[in-house]
């Protein structure tokens, strides 16, 4: 004889206590898991794919303006965290509808495995989500950067190769607002890689120091055609004042990552707490048999 508890606390006694398979039934439903882990990819898949062709609308053209950068990431903020937390719900309460009954569990208990189960529906799709994002961290880190502040690369630097070589040539310009360069010459070219490499070291503590500063103004002042208050004016006018807004843009850029890293993180919190609650609430309608299907039901 044994005292059975179901999993909505009526008891009962039966003689000879919970069959063998009962008994050895894991507590974890790992196919219902799996399957709201699915239901939650395709929704954000279906989300994701709603968000390209809106974001298509939203962008410019080489024929019109779009909406500004700001708002456009707003937007993008937005709708990911609409993305991520309904997708979770949705494979939540899937996994708490279809979870197994246990009869050794009270009503308490009951509850807490079934918001379980929408945990670790949201674990799963995170990890999957984590797992395929690596393929895709690199592109994506170089399409925001490039949005955000073109002249930042991923090393840490203020100035890419391409923004070094528009400064120096800049700087080596003959004559002052034309394109034309100075003469190839094997002294010319060494100036120059020279002042790169100042730049580029500039570049990366984002201050000239004023000893290379000096410098600078006295190699240019030696090229035929550039005098030395131009090189001067070149050097404080172009050159400083460019590495000072390079520092800004690297400054801006450095605060959007932090204010996206802690939405991001804020984003898979919430969704955790939404995937135990509707798994809960799964749960619930479950040993209710609540009765669903006059909404999807054709007439």
């Amino acid at each position: 004889m044994a005292h059975i508890v179901d999993e909505r606390g009526a008891s009962t006694v039966v003689t000879g206590g919970p069959t063998g398979s009962a008994a050895q039934q894991p507590y974890v439903d790992w196919p219902a898991v799996l399957g709201g882990a699915v239901v939650a990819w395709a929704l954000a898949f279906l989300f994701l794919a709603f968000a390209s062709g809106i974001g298509l609308t939203m962008t410019g053209s080489p024929w019109r303006d779009g909406m500004s950068t700001a708002w456009f990431l707003a937007a993008a903020a937005i709708w990911f965290i609409w993305t991520q937390v309904s997708s979770v719900m949705a494979g939540g309460y899937i996994a708490g509808r279809l979870r197994r009954r246990i009869n050794d569990a009270t009503e308490h208990e009951v509850d807490i495995r079934d918001g379980a189960h929408g945990l670790l529906v949201w674990a799963v799709s995170a990890l999957v989500g984590a797992v395929l994002a690596l393929g895709l961290v690199a592109g994506g880190a170089k399409v925001v950067t490039g949005a955000l502040a073109p002249t930042v690369n991923t090393t840490g630097d203020i100035l890419d190769d391409r923004g070094m070589n528009y400064v120096v040539d800049r700087l080596f310009r003959t004559v002052a607002g034309s394109d034309a360069a100075i003469a190839a010459s094997p002294r010319a070219e060494m100036e120059r890689e020279e002042v790169r490499r100042i730049i580029a070291a500039a570049g990366r503590s984002g201050t000239l120091a004023e000893v290379d500063r000096s410098y600078i103004a006295q190699t240019l002042a030696g090229i035929p055609g550039i005098t030395p208050e131009e090189a001067i004016s070149r050097v404080d006018g172009f050159l400083v004042l460019h590495l000072t807004e390079a520092r800004a843009e690297a400054e801006k850029a450095r605060k959007t990552g932090i204010v996206v890293a802690f939405l991001t993180a804020a984003t898979f919190l919430v969704s955790a707490l939404a995937g135990w609650w509707a798994a809960s609430t799964g749960g619930r309608h479950r040993d209710n048999n609540l009765d669903l299907t006059r909404w999807f039901r054709v007439r």
